[in-house]
């Protein structure tokens, strides 16, 4: 290959010093890149020590080559040890707002814990646990001494209302409140309705005749509209039921007062008008409120016999007796209490297990106010 290099050159023109010293470098060249290669594993011949045997462990680790030579890697050095220094600062600030926020936290805590047993104090509950509902997980938060009001519009509430309240059923939706009405407002609905009193009525199905529904409903009653009311006792009510039902309060029938005496009672009974026994309605009895005007010595509880998730199945199988009390969910009466139940469901459909009755009054007088609430204005 040489000689046809040196041939082909000259007969170019080049000098033949000239020819040869290139032959020379590619034959040297030649040589140097056909050296035979290292085996796989084997040590590099520049690292000191690799052909004495010393251990692995004790040898200085090579350095790798960077792109920049020697200054290249003293700036890297630098860099990194600056990148280091931030690092290690933000680390620090971390933990120093992770202690401020823990501390925050707990300062929040126990603010909250101190305003929460300051309203309770103001509010009457004290510091004895006679209160179980303090541990059930369900409590309502007792209210607040004073908040200001919010702002409302032209038709709504220039105050907040706060009310006591326990939910005595889902299966029927049956809520008490206590105290909902004072004595002297019960004794003024009792007085405005006894010079009305008649022998209470019945709404009657089709075949029914009024001579065999008689000792269904034994009770004497009247019929109270607020207009009729001068005192404003029954204004004052129909606004306190407006706001615990969220129902406008011209959905509401007029009052229907009653009284039972010893030994009278209302059979189980819906309040609803279902239109497969009374034919079409124009509007729906959705919810119902007793409001108790006196208390009871014995008997005359408010009574569902089809309360809970079985009841359903117990009037499938035929096993509920409309004249008695026994089973089911019973309400005794007491002066100023009010009784709310719903006879629909959400989607306005009539809700069976709303089936309830006036037990018999055993001793003492039972006056009760109801009011019907239906979906449609009444008015």
């Amino acid at each position: 290959m040489g000689d046809g290099i040196v041939y082909g050159w000259h007969r170019r023109g080049v000098p033949i010093p000239h020819v040869v010293l290139i032959a020379v470098a590619l034959f040297a060249f030649g040589r140097i890149t056909s050296a035979p290669a290292a085996p796989a594993g084997a040590l590099p011949a520049a690292i000191p020590g690799a052909a004495s045997g010393t251990p692995a462990a004790s040898r200085a680790p090579t350095p790798l080559p960077h792109p920049g030579g020697a200054d290249a890697s003293v700036g890297t050095t630098e860099e990194t040890a600056a990148l280091r220094e931030r690092v290690a600062t933000a680390e620090r600030e971390r933990e120093q707002y992770k202690t401020l926020y823990q501390e925050r936290e707990a300062s929040l805590g126990r603010a909250r814990a101190d305003a929460e047993e300051a309203a309770r104090r103001a509010s009457g509950g004290g510091d004895d646990d006679d209160d179980a509902d303090d541990d059930d997980a369900r409590a309502v938060p007792r209210a607040r001494p004073s908040f200001a009001p919010a702002a409302h519009g032209a038709s709504g509430n220039p105050s907040a209302t706060t009310m006591d309240f326990q939910v005595l059923s889902w299966e029927p939706h049956a809520v008490l409140y206590r105290g909902f009405a004072s004595a002297a407002e019960c004794d003024a609905v009792r007085e405005l309705a006894a010079k009305r009193l008649e022998p209470s009525g019945l709404a009657l199905r089709k075949g029914e005749r009024r001579e065999n529904m008689k000792n269904i409903r034994t009770s004497s009653g009247t019929f109270l509209a607020s207009a009729s009311d001068p005192s404003g006792t029954l204004e004052r009510i129909e606004a306190r039921i407006a706001d615990v039902t969220h129902v406008h309060r011209d959905h509401g029938e007029p009052f229907n007062v009653l009284r039972y005496r010893p030994g009278e009672k209302y059979d189980s009974h819906y309040d609803t008008f279902d239109p497969a026994s009374y034919g079409p309605q124009v509007s729906q009895r959705v919810a119902s409120v007793l409001l108790y005007l006196t208390d009871v010595e014995e008997g005359g509880e408010t009574h569902f016999p089809l309360e809970g998730r079985e009841g359903l199945e117990r009037l499938r199988r035929g096993r509920i007796d409309y004249k008695t009390c026994d089973g089911g969910l019973r309400v005794a009466p007491r002066a100023g209490d009010a009784l709310l139940f719903w006879n629909a469901h959400p989607n306005a459909t009539l809700d069976k297990r709303a089936l309830h009755g006036g037990c018999p009054v055993v001793r003492g007088e039972k006056w009760v106010a109801t009011k019907w609430i239906r979906d449609k204005s009444f008015r």
